[in-house]
């Protein structure tokens, strides 16, 4: 089961990092966020005043994680250009600060996850768990028909 979730999350990333570092995909990029806006609004089914409250806190929490997946972003294009011109300890840093990274976006969870149980009930608070996991699904399963992808079986060990 977790490594379903891994394999996932970091498919996610990778699409996520090439919508990023592609002007182009500006248009599609604003799409997927108004379309996943949507879909946790359909899931969540948010009061007038749960709405008002939740989605700034929301968008407060994805601008700091945009942030980070920036970061993470830029330290991945690092490891992949400059590796081999590294010195040990320059790779170490960079391992480091990966590792940094990953701290901090936990920390960033924990914190809108107390944020989030403050402006709505905490049923609807796992909705949105539920919900941000099923549109990353959803997404991933659009790209692989939309690029004729076979889709990978990966076995569990």
């Amino acid at each position: 089961m977790m490594h379903k979730y891994i394999i996932s999350a970091t498919i996610f990333f990778m699409f996520f990092v090439n919508l990023q570092s592609q002007p182009i995909n500006q248009n599609v990029k604003q799409n997927i966020e108004t379309q996943k806006v949507a879909f946790i609004t359909q899931k969540l089914n948010l009061t007038v005043e749960e709405a008002q409250l939740f989605w700034p806190v929301y968008n407060e929490f994805m601008n700091n994680k945009e942030s980070l997946l920036n970061k993470k972003k830029s330290l991945l294009q690092k490891f992949n250009t400059q590796s081999e011109k590294l010195s040990d300890s320059e790779l170490e840093n960079l391992a480091d600060e990966n590792i940094e990274i990953q701290v901090k976006e936990a920390e960033l969870a924990k914190t809108y996850h107390q944020k989030f149980k403050t402006v709505l009930p905490i049923k609807k608070v796992v909705k949105y768990y539920q919900a941000e996991n099923q549109f990353k699904r959803v997404i991933l399963n659009q790209y692989k028909k939309n690029n004729n992808q076979p889709k990978r079986n990966f076995r569990q060990n």
